[in-house]
């Protein structure tokens, strides 16, 4: 015996019809014909004889994996991966995330109940971010960033560039170069640091740098 799956390719989705047939095949080519054995599920090959399926794609297609396509076709893809989220979707910045791929772009870490921040195409922990982004201290070319515990990070601005507080010295006596101290300031001399007496010394001795 042999099973014939009506043809709805006008109807997508319309549920199809099985009627016995006694080994006929009709001329047309409009129906398919099948081998009881061989009627069943294209996805998870559930035998379909005797139960409702559908005619997805010229394929035999049961109730429940048609029900999932659709379900799968209302899910989120991954920002990062762009693979369907199945499970727990994270959501940043307006897009969708896997739990374990919502990831520092610099480090890896995860970001799940951690703060973060980001530019438009990637999303980083905040350390990374100060890191990759706070401007470059002119004496020591680390990145100058708030303390653990601080929101904001002190800069001293000289020669058109910034400094730690603690890297604003004399290049040559290591003298912090305080304003408010007697004879205190910088004196720079060729884009170098240098205190009061540090850069008399240098210019007397006709010695810049």
């Amino acid at each position: 015996m042999v099973y014939e799956i009506s043809d709805f390719a006008n109807f997508f989705g319309v549920r199809a019809t099985v009627k016995l047939l006694c080994g006929r095949q009709r001329p047309d080519g409009t129906t398919q014909i099948f081998h009881v054995k061989c009627l069943v599920c294209k996805k998870c090959k559930v035998p379909l004889v005797g139960m409702t399926f559908y005619n997805i794609e010229n394929s035999p297609t049961c109730s429940d994996c048609y029900n999932l396509r659709d379900f799968q076709k209302s899910l989120e893809s991954c920002f990062k991966c762009h693979e369907k989220i199945t499970d727990r979707l994270l959501r940043a910045r307006g897009v969708a995330y896997h739990a374990k791929c919502f990831t520092c772009k610099e480090c890896n870490k995860t970001l799940d109940h951690t703060p973060f921040t980001g530019d438009k195409d990637n999303i980083y922990c905040v350390p990374c971010y100060q890191n990759k982004t706070a401007p470059r201290c002119g004496r020591c070319e680390k990145p100058i960033v708030p303390r653990p515990g601080q929101c904001e990070a002190t800069r001293i601005l000289a020669m058109d560039k910034s400094f730690h507080p603690e890297c604003y010295k004399c290049e040559d006596c290591d003298k912090h170069l305080n304003c408010k101290a007697e004879h205190g300031g910088c004196y720079p001399l060729d884009e170098h640091l240098y205190c009061r007496d540090c850069s008399l010394k240098r210019i007397r001795a006709g010695q810049h740098a």
